[in-house]
This record gives structure tokens, C-alpha cells and sequence, in this order.
């Protein structure tokens, strides 16, 4: 007991006497724990690529506009389309650095709620979708804010030179009669929680 006292305070004494030494050490301990942080995220799979499916679909109004920050023209959102999707999981998953950017038509949509481990999301866009005619897929990783119109042409024009399809009809069928009729939302926050709301029914 004796012994291992005195190699405890010798070592308390060697990191109190050499805080350089200490400082290395914890600078070391911080770079393993980034690297391991890095591996265990999967690396991007490549794009453009398909959803799975859509879960659950419905068109919404709004009393009160707002700037849609989620492309590049911030165009005033009066109406739109929440979705509840389901992708690979590598690339629904939030990163440090660009992410493989979500369209649906002709819109970057803007992420809600994700799931790192099922891929499922829950998003909405601006406008009204057609989604047994309109694309929805991931394309290029980049910054939404940063897409304008040239943007989503050249990224729709990458998707379906990858022959990517509108999802079949009978699912999409099936995910408005899940969403419901059209629903209308007071302020932005009110649209934000109902479709916090239908993400965690999934």
C-alpha cells in the first residue's frame, strides 16, 4: 500500500513539476478522440442518388410568410409540402462539412428532423409537389443557402442522366392519405413543431 502511494505522488509530482508533459498528453488524448469521431462517420456515397421512399406527405398554407433560407433567392414561403422520407442513412446523417444536398422538384428542402441510424427525415419545400412526376433525390454535397435556380437545373439534369425516377404512385398515393388534407399554419414555429410531430410517429 505504501509503495503504490509513493508511485501515485510521484507521479502527481512529475505532471504538477512538467505541466508541458501534461499538456501533451491531453492534446494527444484530444486528437484520438477526433480520429475516432471521423471513423465513425461513414464517408458520402455517391450522388445524385435516390430516396427509399416517402412515408408521409401533406400541403400546408401560411397566414404569416417568411424567407425561405434554404436556397440561394430566399423567396417568400405562403405555402408548401412537408415530407416524411426515408434514404440510406450514410447520407440522411448530419456531418461537420458539406452534406449531399435533399431536392425535391425544383427546391433544396429544408431538413427538420433526421435520423442518423433509420435515414428517416422530415423536411418540407416551398410550393406545391407533385411527387409521382417531380424528382426527389440527393445531389451534389454543398450548402442549400447556397442553391439557385441554375443550381437545382444542373443537379436535376445529373439525376435523371443517372436515370433516377419519380417514386411509384401507389406509395405516394399512400403517403397523402397518411399526411391528410391540407393544413394551415399560423407562423413558421407552428409548421416547424407539427412536422417535429410527424417525424417522431416514425
Amino acid at each position: 500500500m505504501r509503495d503504490l502511494a509513493r508511485r501515485s505522488t510521484a507521479a502527481l509530482i512529475a505532471v504538477v513539476v512538467n505541466p508541458l508533459a501534461a499538456f501533451l498528453a491531453f492534446v494527444a488524448f484530444a486528437a484520438l478522440a477526433s480520429l475516432a469521431a471521423f471513423a465513425a462517420v461513414p464517408p458520402v456515397p455517391a450522388t445524385p442518388a435516390p430516396v427509399k421512399s416517402v412515408l408521409l406527405a401533406r400541403s400546408f398554407v401560411l397566414d404569416e410568410p417568411f424567407a425561405y433560407e434554404w436556397s440561394a433567392d430566399h423567396a417568400p414561403v405562403t405555402k408548401g409540402t412537408l415530407l416524411v422520407l426515408e434514404a440510406d442513412p450514410a447520407l440522411a446523417r448530419t456531418r461537420e462539412t458539406a452534406e449531399p444536398i435533399l431536392f425535391v422538384g425544383q427546391w433544396p428542402a429544408e431538413r427538420v428532423a433526421r435520423g442518423t441510424v433509420d435515414g428517416r427525415i422530415a423536411v418540407f419545400v416551398p410550393g406545391e409537389v407533385d411527387l409521382a412526376k417531380d424528382l426527389v433525390w440527393f445531389g451534389t454535397p454543398g450548402l442549400p443557402e447556397q442553391v439557385d435556380a441554375a443550381t437545382v437545373l444542373r443537379e436535376r439534369g445529373r439525376a435523371v442522366a443517372a436515370h433516377l425516377e419519380p417514386l411509384p404512385r401507389a406509395m405516394v398515393a399512400a403517403a397523402r392519405a397518411k399526411g391528410g388534407p391540407a393544413a394551415r399554419f399560423a407562423t413558421k414555429a407552428d409548421l416547424l413543431r407539427a412536422i417535429e410531430e410527424a417525424a417522431r410517429g416514425y
